[in-house]
């Protein structure tokens, strides 16, 4: 099955541009040539204006080990397309932003899946009504171990009527399911097809000073490999009023930071 559900974000220059380019097509990306952690932080506020419900704090994303930088992913194989803050459960952050303070300079393109394109097109072929249907209704476990619990379809609707759908590393069926060999074989067809669609996303490459702002609920982020030692990321996570709400407690980029704005 041929599913376009590919993104290729529209480039603005002014934040008060982009919360509308999100709305309509889940990313954009602000050039914000203040490359320090606060640049990011004061784009992000710019970008969400009056719709900002809480911020984490801005931190520095690197795939390499380094005590300056506090979060690492492997480098040398794809990231497929997933989307963040499910240590958070429910309330994961419902927009983020990659901010690009030194690109790779061999590898490392980022790409963005559009879900609600995924699902649309999963609907419209008879052959595969098994797995929307299980998107939308089967609950399973979403949980972090050592997170937040989290358990409920891989498609939810928030209070406002927003549709979420999550891919992430530690979607597994409910254990107390008599289903859950079955459970199994759907979620495997869902990452299969998240993968396939990775595999052939147009990919774009973030230069110092573009910040890429995602819809968490409804796009999909991923990037290629990469081998240069000095590629570096700022990330942000923020809430907004349309989304499942504020966690409790200590909030932030990554699991162990302790700041947390309120707007």
């Amino acid at each position: 099955m041929d599913l376009s559900t590919s993104i290729t974000p529209e480039r603005v220059t002014d934040p008060s541009e982009v919360w509308d380019l999100l709305q309509k097509d889940g990313a954009a990306i602000l050039e914000a040539p203040d490359l320090s952690l606060e640049g990011t932080s004061n784009a992000s506020r710019a970008v969400m204006g009056e719709h900002l419900l809480g911020i984490g704090e801005t931190i520095q994303v690197t795939s390499f080990p380094d005590p300056r930088r506090p979060t690492g992913l492997a480098p040398s194989q794809p990231l497929v397309a997933h989307v963040d803050g499910y240590s958070f459960g429910l309330v994961a952050p419902d927009y983020i932003v990659l901010h690009c303070t030194h690109a790779a300079s061999d590898g490392g393109d980022s790409f963005l899946l559009d879900t609600h394109k995924m699902l649309d097109l999963l609907d419209s072929d008879p052959e595969q009504a098994d797995l929307a249907e299980f998107l939308r209704n089967v609950e399973i476990d979403h949980s972090e171990p050592g997170m937040r619990p989290d358990t409920g379809p891989i498609m939810r609707r928030t209070p406002q009527g927003r549709t979420n759908i999550r891919y992430h590393t530690f979607m597994r069926p409910l254990a107390t399911s008599p289903e859950a060999a079955q459970h199994q074989l759907m979620i495997d067809r869902w990452r299969a097809l998240v993968k396939a669609e990775s595999a052939k996303a147009f990919r774009f490459r973030l230069q110092p000073g573009d910040a890429v702002y995602i819809d968490n609920y409804r796009v999909m982020h991923g990037r290629d490999p990469f081998t240069d030692t000095v590629r570096l990321l700022h990330r942000c996570w923020m809430w907004s009023g349309d989304s499942f709400g504020l966690p409790d407690g200590i909030l932030g980029s990554y699991a162990g930071s302790s700041v947390l704005t309120m707007a």
